[in-house]
């Protein structure tokens, strides 16, 4: 179970990394991002999380939990919350976009904390 897990883990950083670069690339070629969310700044904070989730075996349980906390909160609050109670047409490119943007953060948000915690991971 732990190798699907770090799997699922690895492919949420994946579209959530995949999902600021369109933005940026759509931002950049049409002047309209995916979602209001600055992609530069997506992409530092998942790569953040990313680099706390692989440090793990190098961290002392205590930190490592802390800062795994604090970054998922984050992601429930910017990630999922933001993007729910904001949705306009005006600042996203479409319901899809708004859409995968929010399932994205979900998705994250259950197999990380499984795969930081989980016992053999």
């Amino acid at each position: 179970m732990s190798s699907h897990l770090s799997v699922m883990v690895h492919c949420y950083f994946l579209a959530a990394l995949a999902y600021n670069v369109a933005s940026q690339a759509l931002h950049d070629m049409t002047g309209r991002k995916l979602a209001p969310t600055d992609p530069v700044f997506g992409i530092l904070f998942i790569s953040l999380v990313y680099l706390v989730y692989l440090l793990k075996p190098y961290l002392p349980l205590y930190p490592f939990s802390l800062l795994m906390f604090v970054l998922l909160a984050m992601i429930v609050r910017f990630g999922i919350i933001q993007h729910l109670l904001n949705y306009s047409s005006q600042t996203y490119h479409s319901r899809l976009s708004w859409l995968l943007a929010i399932l994205i953060n979900i998705f994250g948000c259950i197999v990380l904390p499984i795969a930081s915690f989980y016992p053999g991971t």
